[in-house]
């Protein structure tokens, strides 16, 4: 007599039930309850993340993804994708902040949806134009009137001598400028008023007169101004002669020219006395000796005025 298993199986929301029934006689028949693929928990109610590593189905009982998560994602039951910024297996890794219009990369991958800002390149945007271009997608050119290299992002520059208008530094000077963005005015000492070289400012005829220099900027002195120094120093020279003269040498003169001589009053009386006697009468030597005393208080009044003059003209010059 052969024996066999029965196998009855129920689906209910998810819950799988099996029912094993034995044909002969023996113990009684056993319920098997199990979670379809993506459930799990008391009456398989929930449902699996689907972002266990390796699309393996979470654990029926807790749910967690006991492999761990796909790349991308976080969390013991991996439902949470990545933080703002960051991407990849257990995200770890750090967006470009790069990507066009300053969105953020996929959580995934790092990749940038909308492609990568002005400037930068490559899958994950973390590259800088190569030397030489610039712009979305690396696509502008360099100006050949940039010193060096331009910027990777707009293409802008220190323009060359001569040129201007950055970024693209295809504007030349104008009449007037020169040099390095064109920042430098001509000196204006040009031969024949031109317009100096929009390079280095030089004049191609030459400079005027008097400037010297490759921009003819410097004014060179002249030999008519070497010539007058001495001419200078002698005038100089003159005016403190005349000084010394009418300030020490004057006061001087005043004095000595109108001093009195100096006769003692014994001499006078001892020449009259030793003199011979004569035939005048008394009437004549009084007559003389009046007349004689009338010199003497006229030339002492004359000498006394001229000092006072000399001694006015000194302190007028002191003042």
């Amino acid at each position: 007599m052969f024996s066999f298993t029965e196998l009855c199986e129920v689906i209910v929301l998810g819950l799988t039930r099996r029912v094993e029934r034995e044909s002969n006689p023996g113990p009684p028949s056993r319920l098997i309850d199990s979670c379809d693929i993506g459930k799990f928990g008391l009456n398989c109610v929930f449902n699996c993340s689907g972002h266990c590593k390796g699309n393996v189905p979470c654990n029926t009982e807790t749910g967690h993804c006991d492999t761990g998560c796909n790349v991308g994602y976080k969390g013991k039951f991996c439902r949470d994708a990545c933080s703002f910024g960051r991407f990849g297996n257990g995200c770890v890794n750090i967006c470009s902040r790069n990507c066009h219009y300053n969105e953020t990369c996929s959580h995934i991958n790092g990749i940038c949806s909308k492609g990568c800002a002005p400037g930068y390149f490559g899958s994950l945007c973390s590259k800088v134009c190569p030397v030489g271009s610039y712009g979305l997608n690396c696509s502008g050119t360099c100006s050949r009137n940039c010193i060096g290299t331009c910027g990777n992002t707009d293409g802008s520059c220190k323009c060359a001598p001569g040129f201007t208008d950055s970024p693209n530094c295809t504007m030349k000077c104008f009449p007037g400028f020169y040099g390095i963005n064109c920042q430098y005015r001509c000196s204006g000492q040009c031969v024949n008023d031109e317009t100096c070289s929009r390079y280095d400012g030089s004049c191609s005829q030459g400079c005027k007169e008097n400037y010297v220099g490759v921009a003819c900027a410097f004014l060179q002195e002249t030999s008519a101004s070497t010539v007058g120094l001495p001419i200078v120093v002698a005038v100089y020279s003159l005016c403190l002669m005349a000084a010394f003269i009418f300030f020490y040498l004057r006061p001087q003169f005043c004095i000595s020219k109108f001093a009195k001589p100096k006769f003692a009053p014994e001499d006078m009386k001892s020449g009259q006395s030793s003199s011979p006697k004569t035939s005048n009468s008394d009437d004549d030597t009084h007559n003389y000796q009046d007349l004689d005393a009338i010199d003497d208080k006229n030339s002492y009044e004359l000498m006394q005025a001229s000092e006072n003059l000399c001694a006015y003209q000194n302190l007028e010059l002191t003042i």
